[in-house]
């Protein structure tokens, strides 16, 4: 029977309808300010200390900044609720203790409200979770977080009361471990044996001004170009928006948003010299400048495509992208990993047809890094993986539009790098008949054996 915690909680609260109380929104926010990688040992609702900052040092010392607030009567450093010295780390949520404080090197100060200053721990081991707890017992252990303060904040633009809890199969991508406070209350199996947790997440439909912005984007990607991935099929004037909606996954975003600063960091310490950017590319710029459309520019991030169908869209968007890293590269031009597009037209290639007479395409964001730049036919996928996972590159454009007058192919080989924020459904529009081309008509070679880009 799976331990009943705070998420596990408000899925019971979904059933019942009541996930919008104040008491619910309140446990909602606390469990994305741990999501976002904020770290807190809660002694109340009225003590808590924050850990502003934490870091490993090069001889595997860990160093804690930390602001303890009070609420209501003045500290006082003699009781020993707000005594510093019996903070602890330790790992498995607690129950195995690792180090205690070196008072030695701590750097302490406090006034009536607040007990601030930096704590070092020394021999930390660094192959498994740490975990911090202030002071006493009576305070909550949490998970330390060794990442840039904002490095899992989550988008200001984000409407956070909307978001739900739900079950998410483990099989789907996420990779969801104990450590990891959001899910780490409740985990199981569902009854056919798949291992589940719990994911907070909702989608938001797109508004007529959302979609006409984007049927304006769409529009200024289309290329009229045939390859053999459309089977004989006709290659449309256009795609023609029905709906859309906006993703809200709060896994995906921090495992994204995590990395992206990873990426950063690289790019920073590599330096110059390698190309940070893509010219000429098809997505940019056709957005307004609005908050929800901003990138990270120093990560190289982007707006891409990748093209699926209503099912594999509603488990990509609700879970994450399989990406297969093992095993051989054969069977794909580039090697496995997500296959991305700056055209819809490309994307549109992968798409099924739903009963509605409606296809679906995702668009990502996508962080790119330095990209290895790739024009010829028949590349070594082995090594264009390695280029990325053990070297200086974290993306792969291969220029097919160059080599064969088709259309450039974006792979990146972390589905961290990627993430699925739209789904949009469309109808093929053929204002000159539809029809079907031949494949001399550009003599395109077939460039994938995917029905899907992913």
């Amino acid at each position: 029977m799976p331990k009943l915690g705070k998420p596990c909680s408000m899925l019971i609260a979904k059933i019942w309808g009541l996930e919008h109380t104040p008491s619910s929104q309140t446990a909602l926010m606390r469990i994305l300010d741990t999501a976002q990688g904020k770290m807190t040992s809660r002694y109340n609702d009225n003590h808590f200390c924050i850990v502003t900052k934490a870091s490993l040092t090069s001889t595997n010392s860990l160093s804690i900044e930390f602001d303890l607030v009070g609420e209501g009567p003045t500290i006082d450093r003699s009781q020993s609720v707000f005594d510093p010295s019996a903070s602890v780390v330790t790992r498995s949520g607690g129950e195995v203790k690792l180090t205690d404080l070196d008072e030695d090197t701590a750097t302490i100060e406090s006034d009536d409200q607040h007990v601030w200053g930096t704590m070092t721990f020394r021999e930390v081991p660094t192959d498994c979770d740490l975990y911090f707890r202030f002071g006493t017992e009576d305070y909550t252990n949490c998970l330390v977080v060794v990442t840039h303060p904002d490095a899992k904040l989550l988008p200001s633009f984000w409407d956070k009361s909307a978001l739900e809890p739900g079950i998410l199969r483990m099989d789907q991508g996420l990779d969801v471990k104990d450590s990891e406070n959001i899910l780490k209350d409740w985990k199981g199996h569902n009854s056919t044996g798949v291992k589940v947790g719990i994911n907070f997440f909702n989608s938001l439909q797109s508004d007529q001004k959302e979609l006409a912005e984007f049927q304006r984007f769409f529009d200024g990607t289309v290329q009229k170009v045939y390859t053999r991935d459309r089977k004989g099929g006709a290659v449309p004037d256009r795609l023609q928006l029905t709906r859309g909606i906006r993703i809200q996954n709060v896994k995906n975003w921090t495992e994204y948003s995590a990395h992206r600063w990873q990426v950063m960091e690289q790019m920073r310490q590599r330096g110059k010299g390698l190309p940070d950017s893509i010219e000429n590319l098809k997505t940019a710029g056709l957005l307004p400048e609005e908050d929800k459309y901003h990138f990270e520019r120093e990560a190289n991030d982007e707006w891409l495509f990748n093209g699926t169908n209503d099912y594999a869209a509603k488990c990509i968007t609700s879970g994450d992208f399989l990406v297969n890293l093992a095993g051989s590269n054969a069977g794909t031009l580039y090697g496995n990993g997500v296959y991305l597009a700056e055209s819809c037209s490309k994307s549109d290639q992968y798409t099924k047809e739903n009963e509605s007479g409606e296809r679906c395409l995702l668009l990502c964001r996508a962080t790119l890094g330095f990209v290895n730049y790739i024009d010829e036919a028949g590349p070594d996928p082995d090594q264009l993986v390695q280029s990325c996972t053990s070297g200086p590159y974290h993306s792969v454009l291969g220029d097919r539009e160059k080599l064969r007058g088709t259309f450039k192919e974006i792979i990146v080989y972390d589905d961290n790098q990627v993430y699925p924020e739209y789904v949009f459904w469309y109808k093929r529009v053929y204002e000159g008949g539809g029809s079907a081309l031949t494949e001399e008509n550009n003599g395109e070679e077939r460039e994938t054996e995917r029905e899907t880009e992913s």
